[in-house]
């Protein structure tokens, strides 16, 4: 699966392939007991992007293909179909709305 990646932040980048990692080898070493996945948000609405001037907050919602922030509902909702489903495992699920499509140059 690629990863979104940017040089500028080498270090967040470096944090978010350990997590999809760990999330592999987990599954790989408790299943099946224990199913192990993980969800990668991309920009979510909460209150504190409520501060962010107006003209910030378009260019980051532009950047996703759905041209909006993600909201927590969107997130939540996977996670209650992931504790309902016992044949997912080792699987990372990207809830960004397609921002990592986009080109960081």
């Amino acid at each position: 699966m690629p990863q979104m990646s940017n040089p500028r932040f080498a270090q967040y980048s470096s944090m978010k392939s350990a997590v999809n990692s760990i999330t592999e080898s987990y599954a790989k070493i408790y299943a099946p007991k224990v199913l192990v996945n993980a969800i990668a948000p991309g920009w979510t609405w909460t209150p504190a992007w409520e501060g962010t001037p107006e003209d910030e907050k378009k260019t980051l919602s532009s950047m996703t293909k759905i041209n909006r922030f993600v909201k927590p509902e969107e997130i939540a909702s996977l996670a209650v179909e992931l504790l309902q489903n016992d044949a997912i495992t080792g699987e990372i699920y990207r809830v960004d709305g397609g921002l990592h499509l986009q080109e960081i140059l």
